[in-house]
Formats: C-alpha cells, sequence, structure tokens
C-alpha cells in the first residue's frame, strides 16, 4: 500500500500515482490518497489512485481503509 499526499514536494500525488500505474512492477500496488480538498478527492477517484482520504482523519479510519485495500483490489491483479 501507498499512501501519497496530493500535495509534496517536487512531483505531486497524481504525478507519483502516474509512475506507480505506468511501470508493470509496481502497477499492481493500492495506491490511497490524503487530501484537505474536497474537490481534489473528487478529481483522485478519476485518477487511478484506490481511495482517498479526506484530512483530518483518525487513526481508525485509516487502517480500516488499508485493510480493505490490501485486502482486495490490485493486489489480487498480480499474475
Amino acid at each position: 500500500l501507498i499512501l501519497l499526499d496530493v500535495m509534496m514536494p517536487d512531483l505531486n500525488g497524481y504525478e507519483v500515482t502516474r509512475l506507480i500505474r505506468q511501470n508493470p512492477v509496481t502497477a499492481h500496488i493500492p495506491v490511497l490518497l490524503l487530501t484537505a480538498r474536497a474537490q481534489t478527492a473528487q478529481e483522485s477517484l478519476r485518477m487511478e489512485v484506490d481511495g482517498v482520504l479526506m484530512k483530518p482523519f483518525d487513526i481508525e479510519e485509516l487502517l480500516s481503509t488499508a485493510r480493505v485495500l490490501l485486502s482486495s483490489g490490485r493486489l489480487n491483479q498480480v499474475k
């Protein structure tokens, strides 16, 4: 599971996600994007992220979302 914030130095979360998805070695890894902007959350779902958490979030919400992403989705597509 890769946790990314939308706003990061150098590359933003969308750019990093795009690079992850383009690489066959990492394309199957679930990406969870963290953001404080509701508009960004809606845009993120159109990108190839697997989940979005709005900041601030509590640790239980993060852990629950991480469990769901790790038990389903892209990881099960590994060949």
